[in-house]
């Protein structure tokens, strides 16, 4: 009760004093009308890592804005930067090669002006004062392209609908990049915070669809030849031989640069984890790194084992024609007599240790291995040995 009179108290004498001493708080902080927010001219600069362009805006959608703008200019790269001082990342989304046109999508808070497709006749094709667009002109090494109003509304209703996959858009930006040349060049991308552009992303997501259909190739043939300019290792490419699994059903789902190293991750129809880490060697990307290698299995499949006891046909024996062709290092091979012939590749030679039981193990250095077929028998044989005076040697006979 105390405390409220004082209360009452204070707030009379307030009352009571100077009103030219006594300022509210409502009257100190000045009112300023709320300034409304600034909308941007329909006419935008696209910055990509090789050229600056322009485009025109031709639709927006709350945050969504569609750009026009010249495909050729843009197919170097699936990203471009709209307006300096906006700074917003814009996509490629839509194609026309026939009618060298491209639409863009960004998406930010601002408004802009849009230019509005017409079927009147406009000088140019483009008035910049009334907004409008009858027809979009470019130029192919000096060939003159137009895609007129209904052309391009086409491909913005297309775009809004179905946007590209980026397997479309690198096969669309392939072809457009036989007509012009583009070169990198230092501008504003290479300012940009988040340094995107230091690699292209479809390129990356290509690369790496076509080393997994080389890759399983490789797995079906027993060939790993196919992969020599593709992997960046010798150990690694020695690793990849003992992979006897393909992928099914592979497709990407990101593909990154940390670095000097690029990540393609992707899944397989059983969504197993596909994932490849690559370096780019003089301008072509190969694999240093892959989750297709399972590093604690590796150790037992390095040495294959191979029954030769029950087996028809030698050349049914995949590890052994793997071993032929220098595809794995070392093989163990146990004869219909159990014989067991311990074979492992050193220097280009072939060094043999044999085991039966009751007989002296002997051990050979051979120049070559190969198949011995013919209507009698099927046998392993071993060309080329330096035991004592022997030049061949002879195991594992299948009748």
């Amino acid at each position: 009760m105390k405390k409220l009179i004082m209360l009452v108290a204070v707030m009379l004498l307030a009352g009571c004093s100077d009103k030219a001493e006594s300022n509210w708080v409502a009257q100190v902080i000045p009112k300023e009308e709320k300034q409304p927010a600034p909308v941007y001219e329909a006419e935008v600069s696209i910055h990509t890592p090789f050229i600056t362009t322009t485009g025109l805006v031709i639709k927006q959608d709350d945050r969504d804005k569609w750009i026009l703008v010249n495909a050729t200019e843009v197919s170097g790269h699936p990203n471009v930067l709209v307006q300096d001082e906006l700074q917003t990342l814009g996509e490629v989304q839509g194609i026309d090669i026939d009618h060298n046109i491209a639409i863009i999508l960004i998406r930010n808070s601002f408004d802009f002006n849009i230019f509005q497709l017409s079927e009147e006749e406009i000088v140019n094709g483009i008035d910049k004062e009334t907004k409008k667009i009858s027809y979009y002109e470019s130029f192919i090494n000096g060939r003159s392209v137009q895609a007129n109003a209904k052309q391009i509304q086409n491909l913005l209703d297309e775009t809004i609908k179905n946007p590209l996959t980026w397997e479309t858009r690198y096969e669309k930006n392939a072809i457009l990049l036989q007509e012009t040349a583009l070169n990198e060049a230092t501008n504003f991308t290479n300012h940009y915070e988040k340094n995107i552009f230091t690699y292209n992303p479809d390129n990356l997501k290509h690369f790496a669809t076509q080393f997994i259909e080389q890759f399983n190739k490789s797995v079906k043939d027993a060939d790993w030849q196919l992969l020599e300019n593709d992997v960046g290792s010798d150990e690694m490419m020695e690793e990849l031989q003992y992979v006897n699994k393909d992928v099914k059903g592979y497709s990407v789902r990101e593909a990154r640069k940390d670095g000097v190293f690029y990540f393609v991750n992707g899944i397989d129809d059983e969504k197993n984890e596909v994932r490849l880490t690559l370096i780019n060697e003089k301008g072509h990307y190969k694999v240093i790194g892959t989750s297709l290698i399972d590093s604690e299995e590796l150790k037992e499949q390095k040495i294959a084992q191979v029954n030769l006891i029950n087996e028809p046909e030698l050349s049914e024996v995949p590890a052994l024609q793997m071993f032929i062709l220098r595809k794995i290092k070392q093989i163990d091979i146990t004869s219909k007599e159990n014989e067991i012939w311990k074979l492992e590749i050193v220097d280009k030679k072939v060094n043999v240790q044999f085991e039966k039981k009751g007989k002296e193990k002997m051990k050979y250095s051979c120049d070559a291995i190969e198949i011995e077929k013919n209507s009698a028998k099927n046998a392993v044989q071993l060309i080329g040995c330096s035991k004592e005076s022997e030049k061949a040697v002879t195991m594992g006979y299948i009748k």
